[in-house]
């Protein structure tokens, strides 16, 4: 009776054994049937402008979710003429993948090029060809071009159909009628002063209050008011020597 009790308790317990090995097996391979890995961006073509940018910020290709202004995920980009650029692993609530500048805590600064993802397979592989798309400079003067002088609307004033104060600040001239060229409305002073940030009028109509009307017409005028990164980017700019995108 008591062998056959045993025998009994054995047989139970490799049946049930067997059971969750089996259920475990199940469970894996469904797993591996299901799962994701992301979206993969691949990025080719020619960049510079790597060698203009302080320590402070980074160049990279990231990920950002509806509404966020600190990425996901970011990879730095090589500095290197030559692009052949892999970032995988994007995850599925992502909506934008931008080549970017981010600063030390991975918050955006300017976007050069965003693509919308949100009605992409994860199957695709999302391709920025930048030979194709005429996207080669990500220098900090291509940063300040893009995120204020067109992204603030100043070349609404200060464009080639309207030069107000004589002065153009779209993408071909405002290099040119910016740095070392003395201020037609505050004298003593240059529009930019390699260095100098608080004494560059550019920066200070934005800044210091102390310019008066200039500075109190600029803040009434400009269709987006500028955030601290914003700023800060225009400063580090100049105080870095005002360089161009060579």
């Amino acid at each position: 009776m008591i062998y056959r009790r045993f025998y009994r308790l054995l047989l139970l317990t490799l049946a049930s054994l067997s059971f969750f090995s089996c259920d475990d097996g199940d469970i894996t391979d469904l797993s591996r049937g299901v799962q994701k890995e992301g979206y993969v961006v691949r990025m080719t073509g020619s960049l510079t402008g790597f060698d203009t940018w302080p320590e402070k910020y980074d160049v990279v290709i990231a990920g950002f979710k509806e509404g966020a202004s600190y990425a996901t995920i970011s990879k730095n980009v090589p500095p290197v003429p030559r692009q052949d650029f892999l970032l995988s692993g994007i995850e599925p609530s992502v909506r934008t993948v931008e080549l970017c500048v981010i600063n030390s805590i991975r918050k955006r600064i300017v976007t050069f090029y965003s693509v919308d993802v949100s009605s992409l397979s994860l199957d695709d592989t999302i391709r920025i060809d930048l030979d194709a798309l005429a996207l080669g400079d990500v220098s900090m003067y291509a940063a300040v071009q893009t995120g204020i002088f067109d992204g603030k609307s100043c070349t609404g004033c200060h464009g080639v159909s309207h030069s107000a104060a004589a002065l153009d600040l779209s993408a071909s001239h405002s290099y040119a009628q910016l740095v070392s060229v003395p201020s037609g409305t505050v004298p003593d002073r240059l529009r930019v002063h390699p260095g100098q940030a608080p004494q560059s009028v550019l920066y200070a109509v934005f800044a210091d209050p102390s310019l008066g009307h200039l500075y109190s017409f600029h803040q009434s005028v400009i269709t987006k008011p500028f955030s601290a990164d914003e700023l800060d980017l225009l400063r580090d700019w100049i105080d870095d020597g005002a360089r161009d995108s060579k």
